[in-house]
């Protein structure tokens, strides 16, 4: 058990509390009795509950305090007490009021924690939850918005990482939103993520590592959003669209560059990263693999085009 300074848990001298002058007295006092501190006269102790009762009269019921006073009961308690304590040995008292102090600091921390719970509670029931029609539209995401989005809250200063960092020990969620953080921001070290991404790049990252997101945000949204096609948990075209593919639909890696890069935000540069990958690192499939088609070294260029044109990438008068 720790060892604890009466100053530290000092409540003070008013009311009748100010009659004990020793602080370890003191505190123990209004451990046992708090409303002492409030109350500053008292009459002087009665007689022995039921001792001038006769055996067929009922037992009267023991007051402490009436009416905002000490009662003559509560006084003969508050007088039995203070005569145990004066009567212990000063090791005996100190280890008393150790084991008190020791209660106390639970019970504040306990009420510290609920109170801060409460809190939490409240200002989390201001933080609206994601309009997700409004940021479908939005064309890039930060880090934190793709998180707070992910998690079904909508992107708000007040809410961000600041705040919730302060509610790791009582709350779920905040420790939910500390492990999806974690994995949006080393997805951008790592170069998984652009730092500014656009919403369909976060669902199909977000798909690919199989998290739990918002419907909105889900597989079937995906797929509104985008062509089927360029939904990450499809690596290949689809064999129903291959074996459709004409012979007009495919197209050769350096065909596909020399006819439409003017047409590609930031042209060749974007077509090899499209084709290679942005950080050419063993297991990585470039975005291209997608579209490959059967016959070895053709892709399926309207399949490409339109996949650029969903990211934005593409458009038919040029960049």
């Amino acid at each position: 058990m720790g060892t604890f300074e009466p100053s530290s848990f000092d409540p003070g001298k008013s009311g009748l509390l100010a009659k004990y002058r020793d602080p370890m007295i003191r505190f123990l006092m209004d451990r046992k009795f708090p409303w002492l501190k409030r109350i500053s006269s008292a009459p002087p102790p009665g007689q022995p509950v039921g001792s001038r009762l006769s055996n067929t009269e009922p037992p009267r019921r023991k007051t402490t305090v009436e009416g905002g006073r000490l009662t003559a009961d509560g006084a003969a308690d508050v007088a039995q007490y203070e005569q145990h304590l004066s009567s212990l040995s000063a090791t005996a008292l100190k280890h008393l009021f150790d084991q008190e102090a020791a209660t106390h600091i639970e019970l504040m921390r306990n009420a510290a924690k609920i109170k801060k719970q409460l809190d939490e509670n409240q200002r989390y029931a201001r933080w609206r939850p994601a309009d997700f029609e409004h940021w479908m539209r939005v064309a890039l995401w930060n880090a934190d918005e793709a998180v707070a989005l992910s998690l079904g809250r909508e992107p708000d200063a007040r809410f961000g990482w600041g705040y919730v960092s302060q509610l790791l020990e009582i709350s779920e969620f905040a420790r939910a939103y500390e492990r999806r953080r974690l994995l949006v921001y080393r997805a951008i070290q790592a170069g998984d993520l652009p730092n500014q991404m656009r919403p369909d790049q976060f669902m199909r990252w977000a798909a690919a590592l199989k998290l739990e997101v918002p419907d909105a945000l889900g597989p079937a949204s995906t797929a509104r959003q985008l062509p089927a096609r360029a939904h990450p948990d499809v690596a290949e075209t689809s064999s129903t669209s291959q074996s459709n593919a004409t012979g007009d639909q495919l197209v050769r890696r350096k065909e596909f560059t020399k006819e439409y890069a003017g047409r590609i935000r930031k042209g060749e540069a974007r077509l090899k990263e499209f084709f290679d990958g942005k950080t050419r690192k063993r297991g990585e499939v470039p975005e291209a693999a997608q579209f490959r088609a059967p016959k070895s070294g053709y892709y399926l260029r309207d399949d490409m085009i339109e996949y650029l044109r969903s990211c934005g990438d593409y458009s038919e008068i040029g960049w």
